[in-house]
Formats: structure tokens, sequence, C-alpha cells
């Protein structure tokens, strides 16, 4: 269904899907300051997070006061902006369960699908993994090869305290993937969704008071940031190779860099810090896994204007 709803446009950004055969099309923000409009997400980005956080003397509250008055005007609300078609959970089987498994990142994707009506046409549930259990173990534990399914899963930030080195280790991250992705071919039932690495805002982490735990992050600062994108195009190379569904949740972190209240999460509200979670931004993130599912035809776009568009097509 086509919803085009006005709510206080500052510009004429939209989150249109675009065909793939536009080859020039590349999914980044440009360069310049916009306002956007996509999926309730209306914010001006991108944000200058550093200028911020000096102007806030390196403080959280101070930061975000800054940021909301200044740059957000509204993460809530979770609308259909511009010419988008917003999926729901109609565009796959009605007896289809989504099970999302993983992290605190698939857990705030979880919580984002629970939370909308449109959605719960198909049950869901989440189911905690930190990389520790080999995921097709978790798998054969909690799937049914009968039941038809969608899986949403992905592995990154954990793999650098918890689960198992070798996950942030090229080459063996690609063994990770290649042996799960042809685990999963015996279930012809479902369907992965894998999704990229986060995101980490470290400069928001340490701004104080200081998120628990942030040495650690601030530690392996290049490595955490550095490798993100680097995993991300070998997870990409090999959903592609096994037909399995690849949702780049990085490019979308980076869009909304400085949103997060913690650095890397959009679903906690942390009021004392006086900063509340974006669920908008998770909508996007789901969307952009259902456009890949459902509508693979079309290239999702995160809030790109339409100078950029034209711009990029000339």
């Amino acid at each position: 269904v086509r919803a085009i709803v006005a709510v206080s446009r500052l510009s004429a950004d939209v989150a249109t899907p675009k065909l793939r055969n536009k080859a020039a099309a590349t999914g980044f923000p440009p360069r310049t300051r916009q306002s956007t409009e996509c999926f309730g997400a209306n914010v001006t980005v991108p944000i200058p997070v550093e200028r911020i956080m000096k102007r806030a003397g390196y403080t959280k509250r101070a930061y975000f006061k800054i940021l909301y008055n200044d740059y957000i005007h509204d993460t809530a609300t979770m609308l259909v902006q511009g010419g988008a078609d917003r999926l729901d959970a109609s565009c796959v089987r009605a007896d289809t369960e989504m099970v999302f498994i993983g992290d605190s990142i698939i857990r705030g994707m979880f919580d984002a699908w629970a939370a909308r009506h449109e959605y719960n046409s198909s049950s869901s549930r989440y189911v905690p993994w930190g990389g520790v259990e080999k995921l097709e173990n978790v798998i054969a534990q909690e799937i049914r090869p009968s039941t038809s399914t969608i899986l949403w899963t992905g592995h990154y930030v954990h793999s650098w305290f918890e689960g198992p080195p070798s996950w942030h280790d090229d080459v063996s991250r690609s063994r990770h993937l290649l042996s799960l992705f042809r685990y999963v071919q015996n279930y012809q039932l479902m369907k992965v969704i894998w999704v990229s690495p986060p995101h980490v805002n470290t400069r928001i982490m340490q701004a104080k008071p200081p998120k628990p735990g942030y040495r650690k992050f601030l530690k392996l600062w290049g490595s955490i940031v550095g490798h993100a994108r680097v995993f991300a195009d070998i997870d990409r190379r090999a959903a592609l190779k096994w037909n399995v569904v690849f949702l780049d949740r990085l490019v979308i972190d980076l869009h909304f860099t400085g949103i997060m209240c913690d650095g890397l999460h959009t679903n906690k509200d942390r009021p004392e810090w006086g900063c509340h979670a974006s669920p908008a931004i998770e909508e996007i993130v789901l969307q952009k896994g259902l456009y890949a599912l459902c509508r693979p035809e079309y290239e999702f776009r995160i809030c790109t204007s339409r100078a950029a568009i034209e711009e990029s097509h000339r």
C-alpha cells in the first residue's frame, strides 16, 4: 500500500526504491548536508559529531541537547515519507515465522519488528546468540525444516569480545559463512537475511559519562571500525554465491551516525543523557531487508535527495 504522509517536510528528500539497472546509483548519502525524511527518520544529515562534541564539552547530555535542537526533528514516528512503498509481512507467506538470531544489534531489529502491528500477521521470536556456539547448531535447535521461516541474523561486534576470534579474521570469516550458507541450503522453506557489521561510534561511547566497557572498544577501535567495511564486502560476496539475502546495515548506520545513544544501539533510551531510542532507524533496516527479500529487482535507497539521484545519473 502506498502511503504518502506530509510530516513537517524540510526538503524534497525521499526514500525511494530505484530499479537496479540504474548502475550509477550508489545508495550512499551525498556529501553535502541535507535534511531527510525517511520512514519517519526526520534528521538533518550528515551529523557533524566531532563539531557538536566540541561544543558540548565532550559530555553526552550537552551533545544530545544540541543534537535534538539543531539536527533531529523526529526519529520516533514511523510513517512512509515521499514515494516509497512501505512493505509489511504480507510480502511473504502468511504462515512464515520470523526468527531473529544474534546479539543486541539483532535484538534491536526484533524489537522494532515486534512493535509494528503491521508485521505481526506472522509470528516472530528472538534467540540470543553471541557467536560462541556454531550458528548451524543454534539453527538446528531452533528451526524446523518443515516450517516456512525468514531468518534474520549476523555476527560481528561480539566476535571481538566473546565469540571465537576466527569471526574477525578475513579468511576464517569467509570459511564460516560459506559453511553456514551451505548448511542452510538444507532448509528449503527457509530464507536467510544476513546482516552486515554495524557501525561503532567510539566518540559518543567515550563522551562523559562513558559507556561501560568503552575502553575495550577504544583499544580495538582501529580493528572494529576499520574492518567493518571489509567484512561487509566479504559477507556480501558469500551471500551472493549462496543466494542468501545480504542486508547492508553498515551503510544505514554510517548515514545516521551520531544518533545512537551509546554509539552503537538505536533501540535503547538513555534519559539520564537526554537521549531517546530511534526506532525509525531500525525501521529503515527492516525495510531494506524486506525490499531485498520481496522486491530484489529494486534497490532501496536510504534517504538520498532527488538532486543527488539526478546527479548520479548524469
